[in-house]
C-alpha cells in the first residue's frame, strides 16, 4: 500500500502530488481539470476557469515558446487547485508542491532552462491580464485596494466560456504550439 497523497485525473490514472514524474503529465488531464476550477476562489461574478485564463493569457505572448509557457503557467492547478495568491503566499507546503508538479510539467512538454526574462515575462502578461478580468468578473470593484499594481491592457470585456469550450480551446492551442515547437 502506497502512503503517498495522490487523487484520479480525467483519464482515470493515479497522480502523485509529491512524486510526479513526466509520465503522470497528460495534457488532456490538465486542460480537463483547468477547465473545471475556478479563477479567484470562485468569488468572481460568474465561472471562469484557470483555463480560459490560461488561454487569454497565452494571446497576449509575442513567441510560440511564451505563449506555451503562459498557456501551461498555472498547470499545477489541475492537480491541486486554485488558491489566491494572497494566501497562497502563507502556504508554503502548497508552494513546495505546487513548483514540484510545474517543473514536471514544464520538463514533461520541454520548458526546460528558463530564462530570467520569460519568467518574468509570465508574471508581466498574468498580471496585464488580471485588470480586464477584474474589470468583467467583479462589477463591485469601488473603493479596492489593490495588493497588486494595475497593468494597462487594452483588452475587451471578458464574457467567460464555458468550461467544456475552454478546455477545447485550451487543447487546440495546446496541440498547435506544442506541434510548432516539436
Amino acid at each position: 500500500m502506497i502512503n503517498k497523497p495522490w487523487i484520479t485525473t480525467y483519464l482515470g490514472r493515479q497522480f502523485f502530488f509529491t512524486d510526479p514524474t513526466i509520465h503522470d503529465i497528460f495534457i488532456e488531464d490538465i486542460a480537463h481539470g483547468l477547465s473545471n476550477v475556478c479563477r479567484y476562489a470562485g468569488q468572481c461574478s460568474v465561472f471562469y476557469s484557470v483555463a480560459e485564463h490560461s488561454v487569454r493569457m497565452s494571446e497576449l505572448a509575442p513567441t510560440p515558446r511564451l505563449k506555451l509557457l503562459t498557456l501551461l503557467h498555472d498547470g499545477s492547478e489541475a492537480y491541486i487547485g486554485d488558491v489566491s495568491s494572497m494566501l497562497k503566499k502563507e502556504l508554503h507546503l502548497y508552494q513546495e508542491i505546487e513548483t514540484i508538479i510545474t517543473t514536471v510539467i514544464q520538463q514533461r512538454y520541454g520548458l526546460i532552462d528558463l530564462t530570467e526574462f520569460e519568467v518574468a515575462a509570465v508574471k508581466e502578461l498574468d498580471a496585464q491580464i488580471r485588470t480586464p478580468e477584474v474589470l468583467s468578473l467583479f462589477p463591485r470593484h469601488d473603493g479596492w485596494t489593490f495588493s497588486w499594481s494595475k497593468v494597462e491592457c487594452e483588452y475587451p470585456p471578458i464574457k467567460p466560456w464555458p468550461p467544456k469550450l475552454a478546455e477545447k480551446r485550451f487543447l487546440s492551442i495546446f496541440r498547435r504550439l506544442y506541434d510548432h515547437k516539436r
